[in-house]
């Protein structure tokens, strides 16, 4: 939209997310109907919908181009020179999140886009930034990533989900394993050395690995003397085990420390002061959907 292209599109309701886009001149229709077309050149969707839908069905009978969402990320990333996915099971939201918060304090100016609201930016899923960094949450179901173009792949962790698509842990390991591939001789892996199935998954790996991991001295980032207080941990960043930084953290919860380790180690290793690491993680108020305050 934003580079001149006429963009519409459908959801079942009204969000925030809808409104935003609309508030932009994007226009969204609520009742899916094969008329909305129009005169389409282009027709994306999402492999949540179902083969029925009547606008992906009147786009395969009229000839139109037809993309998967995971295929057109992947088209627009490529002109990117860092292309840093975020995979994991679990905390792909909030890791993306931190890292558009990181890389912004420290003047990177990155692109992003995010599987959840964003809060740091009014709630969005993206934010249009220039082109030297492309940060994307990176998803595992269908085999979505391994359409995308990484430069730099962050695994967070592995265990059996999505097993109306994967077979079993084995299954889920190697398309990790591809999607680690996608990162090339030239890439760079950052794994949860604390993580079995990571490590598992990452072994073929020809590129650069960094590991990190929570109180893991092995690893090349570690986080270190963790206290928690009413729920939020403050913890040191080692590197290589020398003290890098100390985090107080803003948002609850012990399974942030990961994401927040694993986000300052892509930082850091792409020229980040702690200063700013330290910075962006403290005011860091988390990502939507997840450990939102509702009430007393």
């Amino acid at each position: 939209h934003l580079r001149g292209h006429a963009v519409s599109g459908y959801d079942r309701t009204p969000s925030v997310l809808t409104k935003q886009l609309e508030s932009i001149g994007i226009s969204i229709r609520y009742t899916a109907d094969a008329s909305n077309l129009g005169d389409t050149d282009l027709f994306v969707y999402t492999v949540a919908i179902p083969a029925t839908q009547p606008e992906y069905v009147e786009a395969q009978r009229r000839g139109i181009p037809v993309i998967s969402r995971a295929d057109y990320l992947g088209y627009i990333m490529s002109g990117y020179t860092n292309r840093i996915g975020v995979s994991g099971m679990h905390g792909k939201s909030t890791t993306t999140a931190m890292l558009e918060q990181i890389f912004r304090v420290g003047e990177m100016n990155p692109t992003v886009s995010c599987g959840a609201p964003m809060k740091d930016v009014g709630g969005r899923c993206d934010r249009i930034g220039g082109e030297d960094f492309f940060i994307f949450e990176a998803c595992e179901y269908m085999d979505s990533f391994l359409d995308s173009y990484p430069t730099d792949v962050v695994v967070l962790n592995i265990e059996p989900d999505h097993l109306d698509y994967f077979r079993d842990i084995y299954h889920i390991e190697d398309s990790f394993a591809r999607f680690l591939d996608r990162a090339g001789t030239n890439g760079t892996a950052f794994l949860n050395l604390g993580d079995a199935n990571v490590m598992r998954a990452a072994q073929k790996f020809d590129g650069r690995v960094v590991t990190f991991g929570v109180e893991c001295a092995d690893a090349d980032y570690s986080a270190e003397d963790i206290i928690m207080e009413h729920g939020r941990p403050t913890f040191t960043i080692t590197h290589h085990g020398d003290p890098m930084c100390r985090v107080a953290m803003h948002v609850p919860g012990a399974h942030t420390i990961c994401a927040a380790l694993a986000a300052a180690a892509v930082a850091w290793e792409h020229g980040i002061s702690a200063d700013s690491i330290v910075t962006a993680l403290s005011e860091f108020d988390g990502a939507a959907r997840r450990m939102d305050c509702r009430g007393k």
